[in-house]
């Protein structure tokens, strides 16, 4: 849910894009909208809007697939994509009807606490540079393990997830890793800022993992993976989940040939539908649309519905949308080596690889209580 905070903007002239309208899908069947659908989709908004049980969404919802029926037939293989985002969409439904009624608490922040709050709280994310002897003992932790990881061959990964990567629980030096990071973010105020950004106590670092990036990476092009038109946002995406913040933390120096990650300022203030958010958080890890039958599953949906968070290679190069997202295009680059933002809101990325790598901790700082 886009909890809207002091600053929001109303009018930002950007709408996630249908996802049927890529180019090299064209000719793919898509639903066409008429008044008996609009009614149905009307209805499952406002059960949306008025908090309805997630049993009765879900009703209206099997409504609305078996109805597209009459105009698509379903085809072997649809079914278990519709089920799978049809799952995350009412998961995260589900959370947002525990969550409605919670009051944000108001918590005193020292002033490195109340700045990096400030920070997040206009622009969605904020940069800065970890102690270097920090980074000099994380670099000792996982040197190791990063250079195993520039040794693996190139291989196309299953979707979902990275060519090159380690959870961090499954490393050997998992409490230590946490240890330095919890110090440094508690050194800066963003453990604080973060108890407060979303009214709880207790926010730390429970879970990061390493990613190594080379120009050879395959997992960017995992949405629409048989396709080939491929902007330069590709991959461009929101999470689809809320009630934490992310840091992206560089190992090494990266300039902008070594693919920084970059951010869309001020876009988690960019006002959305959230019955149209929660149908894009859904079948953004749902679906992949990654082929015909895994597009079709989507596609039958109704205009309003056919939404990923995933838009980024939707955004066509050369097009007003790409470039009003390019002139917001806020990337991390030496001397800068810690970003921390509210994933599940801003629009980020992971740049190309061009020259070099990239070794990165994707960590996720979050609270025991808040789901």
């Amino acid at each position: 849910m886009q909890f809207v905070r002091d600053i929001p903007k109303e009018q930002h002239g950007f709408e996630i894009p249908d996802v049927s309208d890529f180019p090299d899908v064209a000719t793919e069947e898509k639903y066409q909208d008429n008044p008996e659908m609009d009614k149905l989709v009307n209805k499952l908004k406002s059960a949306f809007e008025n908090w309805k049980p997630v049993p009765i969404l879900r009703g209206i919802f099997d409504e609305i697939i078996a109805f597209s029926e009459k105009q698509m037939p379903m085809q072997e293989g649809e079914k278990p994509y519709i089920k799978s985002y049809r799952k995350n969409a009412f998961k995260i439904y589900k959370w947002y009807l525990e969550h409605k009624d919670d009051h944000f608490g108001r918590f005193k922040m020292n002033k490195n606490s109340e700045a990096v709050y400030d920070k997040i709280k206009q622009d969605g994310v904020a940069f800065y540079q970890f102690e270097p002897e920090a980074i000099k003992r994380l670099q000792e932790l996982l040197l190791p393990t990063v250079e195993q990881l520039l040794k693996k061959e190139d291989w196309t990964p299953p979707i979902g997830t990275y060519d090159r990567s380690v959870p961090g629980h499954t490393h050997v030096n998992d409490f230590s890793v946490r240890n330095i990071l919890d110090e440094q973010f508690a050194k800066m105020g963003v453990l604080a800022a973060c108890d407060q950004y979303w009214g709880r106590r207790g926010a730390s670092v429970r879970k990061w993992t390493l990613h190594v990036s080379k120009p050879t990476d395959q997992h960017l092009f995992q949405y629409y993976q048989d396709c080939e038109t491929t902007p330069v946002t590709t991959n461009l995406h929101i999470d689809p989940k809320d009630r934490l913040w992310k840091a992206l933390c560089y190992l090494f120096p990266v300039e902008e040939p070594n693919g920084p990650i970059w951010f869309v300022k001020e876009s988690h203030r960019w006002q959305r539908d959230e019955f149209e958010m929660l149908m894009a958080r859904g079948i953004a890890t749902g679906d992949y649309l990654e082929n015909p039958t895994a597009r079709r599953a989507v596609f039958r949906l109704p205009k309003r519905m056919r939404k990923s968070l995933q838009f980024g290679r939707n955004l066509l190069d050369g097009t007003p949308e790409q470039q009003k997202i390019l002139d917001n295009r806020a990337p991390m680059v030496n001397p800068n080596n810690v970003a921390v933002f509210d994933p599940g809101n801003i629009m980020h990325t992971g740049g190309w690889v061009k020259e070099g790598f990239r070794a990165n901790l994707q960590i996720q700082i979050r609270f025991l209580s808040f789901g």
